[in-house]
């Protein structure tokens, strides 16, 4: 039984205990019930956020490194002897940090070293330490 079915039911028996009685009983109860209600959805919501943040943090792939210097990397993690592998690291994703064109275009056009031989690789530096500040 429920608290708000508790709280109906006393009202229901107001007659043999009394209406003042039985109407705070039953309107604290109610109280209580919502209260319950509004746990279980916060424990809920923190639950999920808990798996998201887990998922976010699990490793998209391995990088491995053997005792001979030769490297490579996995999709998953791979079991190997501790006297061959010598670097273990697992590699994670990251949000990616994009510009919209006209914030693009602005940079161009704060840009003031067009004329330097390799402005190219200036401006494309210029737009990823735009990218870098969101």
């Amino acid at each position: 039984m429920t608290a708000n079915e508790l709280a109906d039911a006393i009202e229901d028996w107001e007659y043999e205990i009394g209406t003042q009685f039985s109407k705070k009983v039953a309107t604290m109860l109610r109280k209580q019930q919502a209260e319950i209600e509004a746990l279980k959805k916060e424990a809920a919501l923190q639950r999920l956020s808990d798996f998201t943040q887990e998922a976010e943090n699990e490793p998209v792939a391995w990088y491995y490194e053997n005792k001979n210097g030769v490297s490579w990397v996995s999709g998953t993690r791979e079991k190997h002897d501790k006297n061959f592998v010598a670097v273990e690291k697992p590699i994670y994703t990251h949000p990616a940090k994009t510009l919209t064109d006209e914030e693009i275009i602005e940079i161009w056009k704060e840009f003031d070293n067009k004329d330097a031989d390799n402005w190219f690789i200036a401006i494309a530096r210029a737009i990823l330490r735009k990218a870098q500040e969101k």
